[in-house]
């Protein structure tokens, strides 16, 4: 049985998984194992063709350059900086649904104070004699002490320009290759603790599905339960990536891992009803 009429089964083929249940827990897991690769793949496909379009269409660093304002000149000196705009001017943020309004704030006339993040809105504040840089979890301060200590730097827009135009082209896609090896590594580590995680998760699950299978009169033992809830895993396995992609875009679903749980269960106790040519209290183990 080749694997998607295998996956159609356990889906809902009462008499499937019938003769699955006289079967090895090892060829359950097997097919398992297959699911959570195709999931993996799926994902890698997802990532590539996410990746790839942008890198073909647009430099990547072309954000950078755009983002610099054109009338803006920063000056560092003896480790000091000065600019020719006033004061406190604001890069607007060129990146949507961040929840900021400015890339950064330059004010060097001003005392930092970590309330001015809450203030404008914005990624960086820049001082006289150092940046700071917040995220959820922190402020980073960087100073300016090591920077034009004996010539003065001036950074503008065609500095910007110039440094990113001297950046081999061919960059991205060499980024995008080490992303994509560094998710095929990721994906062959991602699918061994993936199967571990799931049949440690079904030992409990199995213990439900031998309640739910008794709703139908239909005796287990803990072996066909745990048959039973492994394949009755795989059909929620390769939906959870069309879930996690749409939960990802609009997050509808505010607990993913219960509405897995309930999916398994549902396929576990609609396949419990036993085959007319299977016998499950027969196939009980002693």
């Amino acid at each position: 049985m080749d694997f998607v009429a295998k996956l159609r089964s356990c889906i809902s083929d009462p008499a499937f998984y019938a003769e699955a249940r006289t079967g090895s827990v090892e060829t359950a897991i097997k097919f398992l194992t297959i699911a959570v690769m195709a999931r993996v793949v799926g994902l890698l496909i997802i990532f590539v063709a996410t990746v790839v379009p942008v890198v073909y269409n647009a430099h990547p660093l072309t954000a950078i350059e755009n983002a610099f304002p054109e009338d803006l000149v920063m000056t560092f000196a003896t480790g000091t900086l000065s600019i020719n705009q006033p004061e406190p001017y604001m890069v607007p943020m060129p990146f949507k649904d961040t929840g900021l309004d400015y890339l950064a704030v330059i004010d060097t006339k001003t005392p930092f104070v970590p309330e001015d993040f809450t203030k404008y809105k914005t990624f960086a504040i820049f001082k006289k004699e150092f940046a700071v840089a917040a995220s959820s979890r922190e402020q980073k301060i960087v100073p300016f002490s090591n920077i034009a200590t004996s010539t003065p730097l001036v950074v503008d827009r065609a500095l910007i320009h110039t440094g990113i135009a001297a950046i081999p082209g061919y960059l991205g896609w060499v980024l995008v290759g080490v992303g994509v090896f560094m998710a095929i590594i990721g994906g062959v580590v991602g699918t061994v603790v993936a199967v571990i995680y799931y049949l440690l998760y079904l030992i409990g699950i199995a213990a439900i599905v031998m309640t739910l299978a008794r709703a139908r009169s239909t005796v287990l033992s803990y072996k066909e339960a745990y048959i039973t809830s492994v394949y009755a895993t795989v059909p929620a396995v390769m939906l959870s990536l069309i879930i996690d992609v749409v939960h990802a875009v609009v997050p509808i679903i505010s607990r993913p891992s219960l509405v897995f749980t309930a999916l398994v269960l549902l396929i576990a106790f609609i396949n419990t009803q036993p085959a007319p040519e299977y016998d499950a209290t027969a196939t009980k183990d002693e």
